[in-house]
């Protein structure tokens, strides 16, 4: 049976990301990063925009329950492409694969910000 459309999610499985990697340069220290992770903008803060919200709209909320943090929070989205650290290169390999049998992709993606063309590990698909 050939494949016909797949479906790929971008984040940790096209491309690894890391959010300390955006942090320490607004918080500065690992622990006020790790506190601002897991007390703040939580992983369970950032998969529920995936499902329910528009990211665009997600920093609001936020800033007026933490406006201390309001420059990190905002960053979240806005600065995506500075907590990327690599591409998975087999995963790369394999979607250039598929697409070179005329196989439709569908991108899952919760950072609106995003254009695949344009990000520098040219996973342009």
């Amino acid at each position: 049976m050939a494949i016909h459309k797949i479906i790929f999610d971008v984040g940790q499985v096209l491309i690894n990301f890391s959010p300390k990697n955006l942090f320490l340069k607004i918080l500065k220290t690992d622990q006020e990063v790790d506190y601002f992770l897991k007390n703040i903008c939580t992983w369970k803060w950032h998969l529920n925009q995936d499902v329910v919200f528009d990211t665009s709209k997600a920093a609001g909320p936020m800033v007026k329950q933490y406006p201390k943090y309001k420059e990190a929070i905002e960053a979240f989205y806005g600065r995506f492409l500075e907590m990327i650290n690599y591409k998975h290169e087999e995963n790369i390999n394999l979607a250039l694969d598929l697409k070179k049998e005329d196989t439709k992709f569908i991108y899952s993606v919760i950072f609106q910000e995003i254009n695949l063309k344009n990000i520098d590990y040219k996973i342009v698909l």
